[in-house]
């Protein structure tokens, strides 16, 4: 009797809570759940293919949110044989005794089907999806009278870059000047419709004798004011957006004015502040094209967001159009003198 009692005492105490995450190239649904759920886990365990293997995916996430390694598993399957992934899912000696959490949002469909399949035959299993921006997640297995739950944690920048094997540099950067004051010049900007002859801070911003100054009036008050009208807008932390920030891979590195995270989705925002005609064309279309890079070089779906005080509308009916074909090919929101007048850029990112 005594025995008996030890040994089931000696079960008990070594039952482990388990997280299947499988995995894609969307890595923000894991990573959300994982981080909801990290500190009640004993093991995380990651089903993906070879290809994420030699692409070093696989590890991504356990950078990105600093999982001990020893409490990590990665199982390597078929992407598109359900009949392979249950099999491999079934020599992986997966123990009954345990407690399963299974996100099934990745992958491809054979591999969310197999899973779905081969866990819930197990006693002590939950299964979620994640829709990604929403805020939540939801429990489709077993049944429950209330399947949607909130997320209670937040994922940062740069967990968010650093699962896609990216550094985010400079995140310490912030403005050099109060809201107010960023506010205020954008106000004199806006009622001298553009006029820098009536501006003269911003006109003379390179004979003044602070190198901050100069930098500030000549174009530095634009950036810190998106920055400012964004956090406010968006109601985000500081982990959330970041100002004159660097993105990093292991072939370039770019610098960008305002990078922000909303709904799960990343949003990068340039900001130039223009006063003149010359080249303007030639200016605006470089810009957009930086923007366009985006997946290029970081192989993110990116939300690219421009932003230049030049009112170019009234400019030239032309180049307006032209420039507005070109963002609108290379993906890229664009705004203009106009859209800055009572934010309105803001309410149509909002």
């Amino acid at each position: 009797m005594g025995l008996e009692c030890d040994k089931y005492r000696k079960i008990e105490r070594e039952m482990s809570k388990i997280l299947i995450s499988i995995l894609s190239d969307q890595t923000i649904p894991n990573i959300r759940f994982i981080k909801e759920k990290q500190a009640e886990i004993d093991r995380f365990v990651f089903i993906g293919t070879k290809q994420m293997q030699q692409k070093n995916k696989m590890c991504s996430h356990i950078i990105a949110l600093n999982l001990r390694k020893s409490k990590t598993e990665q199982i390597l399957v078929n992407p598109f044989n359900i009949t392979s992934i249950e099999e491999i899912l079934l020599d992986s000696n997966f123990d009954e005794q345990d407690i399963y959490l299974v996100n099934i949002t990745g992958g491809t469909k054979p591999m969310s089907i197999a899973c779905l399949s081969f866990f819930s035959a197990l006693p002590n299993v939950s299964i979620y999806y994640v829709p990604i921006g929403e805020g939540f997640y939801r429990q489709i297995f077993p049944k429950v009278k209330n399947p949607q739950l909130n997320f209670s944690k937040e994922i940062t920048l740069k967990e968010y870059f650093a699962s896609y094997q990216l550094r985010l540099i400079g995140m310490e950067h912030q403005p050099t000047k109060p809201i107010s004051e960023a506010e205020n010049q954008m106000k004199k900007y806006i009622d001298s419709k553009g006029d820098i002859d009536k501006l003269p801070d911003i006109k003379n911003a390179h004979q003044l004798q602070r190198a901050e100054d100069r930098s500030y009036y000549s174009g530095g008050w634009f950036e810190e004011y998106i920055y400012w009208a964004i956090k406010q807008a968006f109601n985000l932390s500081k982990t959330q957006i970041g100002f004159k920030v660097e993105l990093q891979n292991n072939s370039s590195k770019n610098e960008y004015d305002v990078i922000f995270l909303y709904k799960d989705y990343i949003h990068i925002v340039e900001c130039k502040a223009y006063f003149g005609s010359n080249n303007i064309y030639q200016k605006i279309e470089k810009d957009l094209y930086k923007l366009s890079a985006l997946d290029d070089n970081f192989g993110l779906k990116a939300q690219a967001i421009y932003i230049t005080t030049y009112n170019i509308r009234d400019y030239s009916k032309q180049i307006n159009k032209s420039l507005q074909n070109r963002a609108s090919s290379l993906k890229v929101n664009s705004f203009q003198f106009d859209d800055l007048i009572n934010n309105d850029f803001i309410k149509q990112l909002l």
